[in-house]
């Protein structure tokens, strides 16, 4: 099998995290990426890669083009292009077009497959009619779809090319040879009936390789820690709502990260002791407050219409502590029987939880973490996942 991975992936080096980096989606990137590389052979593969840059003015107005060499020594093509709204989208596009043509020339004979990773840039219409063309099949890895609410907002032109994109999405998206979700809720909503492959995320080798011994707390105070993007759909005002509802909550409550809701969160912890504001960290200092904490957080808060699956639980759940998480899509389903499922989702429910749990021997929360870290480095590591994926490519042949 001879495949085309086309993505933003890059070496992971700092020079590749620009202002449109995001770390969430390029682990998954590099995850998939990486361990395809492994399981078929670097030979067996070839990457195309279009750099994470927000448009002019916010970047450059050039990218440029060039090649260089991915962690595990394979060879990544960066594409060139104007780096304008929508622009930008049909220069790669047209890029692609002609790239995937060549490849599947020179791979004549062989069972070739194109794996994109989601469908906006470049164009999946683009790349579904260059497949077509070329005799070869094409999977996706759908993992951020949908147009963004208008709180965020976003400028009428972005607002256009995401509202236009999705209309590009809700028609190919069922042409596809394959197609691998982060939320089923993708498939009933884009194409229904259709086949595809549920992979939620996974961890990365470099999160196993910095996983800390687990030990149980002596602490007579339950530290509960919240960590990521802090804004409400994340859950901040959650918490704070469930400590003013409940002041007798024997808890310590650490707040990591950056947000619209940072400046709130530091005045509540001038008037409540309880809060601990430790602003935005590094992964390593990021986890030594894990490995120092009785209970991770996860309260993703749905949209209306969400199509999202929190990479943090799957890191959180890797850590080996309590996880106290949202019921967002199959997150109870697939991950229940390892963490606390919040059903009350209200500051009084969250403060009913917290209070359940600090009346919890810590030996209790100890045994569960141990068997949460167990199930994710069996079953949710990125190498493990992406077998799956290959699996599921093999049995789809011409």
């Amino acid at each position: 099998m001879a495949i085309l991975f086309i993505s933003s992936l890059t070496p992971d080096r700092h020079e590749y995290w620009t202002n449109g980096f995001a770390r969430s989606g390029f682990n998954a990137i590099q995850g998939v990426g990486l361990s395809m590389a492994n399981i078929i052979g670097n030979e067996n593969i070839e990457f195309f890669s279009m750099p994470s840059y927000q448009s002019f003015p916010n970047g450059p107005m050039w990218l440029s083009g060039k090649t260089d060499t991915l962690e595990n020594g394979a060879t990544v093509t960066i594409l060139p292009t104007l780096n304008f709204k929508i622009i930008k989208t049909i220069h790669w596009s047209l890029q692609y077009a002609k790239i995937i043509k060549q490849w599947a020339k020179r791979h004549q004979g062989e069972d070739c497959k194109v794996f994109i990773y989601n469908t906006y840039h470049p164009s999946i219409d683009y790349i579904y009619k260059a497949c077509k063309k070329a005799g070869v099949k094409l999977y996706c890895m759908l993992y951020d779809l949908g147009v963004p609410p208008k709180r965020l907002g976003l400028s009428r032109l972005s607002m256009y090319g995401y509202k236009r994109a999705e209309r590009i999405a809700e028609k190919y998206i069922p042409l596809l040879d394959g197609r691998i979700v982060i939320n089923e809720r993708i498939i009933g909503h884009y194409a229904p009936g259709k086949d595809y492959l549920l992979i939620d995320g996974g961890i990365t080798d470099q999160l196993v390789s910095k996983l800390f011994s687990l030990k149980k707390s002596e602490s007579t105070i339950y530290t509960f820690v919240l960590a990521g993007m802090l804004w409400e759909q994340n859950g901040t005002r959650l918490v704070l709502d469930a400590l003013k509802s409940r002041p007798d909550l024997n808890v310590k409550v650490k707040i990591c990260g950056k947000g619209n809701d940072v400046q709130l969160i530091k005045e509540s912890a001038k008037s409540d002791s309880r809060i601990e504001y430790l602003g935005m960290l590094n992964q390593d200092q990021l986890f030594k407050i894990y490995e120092n904490a009785d209970v991770l957080l996860n309260l993703r808060i749905e949209e209306e219409e969400d199509f999202h699956f929190p990479g943090k639980l799957l890191e959180c759940l890797s850590m080996g502590k309590l996880v106290i998480s949202t019921p967002i899509a199959h997150a109870e389903r697939d991950y229940g029987q390892y963490m606390k499922i919040l059903h009350d989702i209200s500051g009084k429910g969250l403060a009913n939880l917290m209070y359940e749990i600090t009346e919890t021997p810590k030996h209790d929360l100890f045994e569960l973490g141990q068997k949460a870290r167990s199930f994710m480095l069996e079953n949710r590591t990125w190498s493990i996942r992406t077998r799956s994926i290959v699996k599921y490519m093999q049995l789809r042949t011409k």
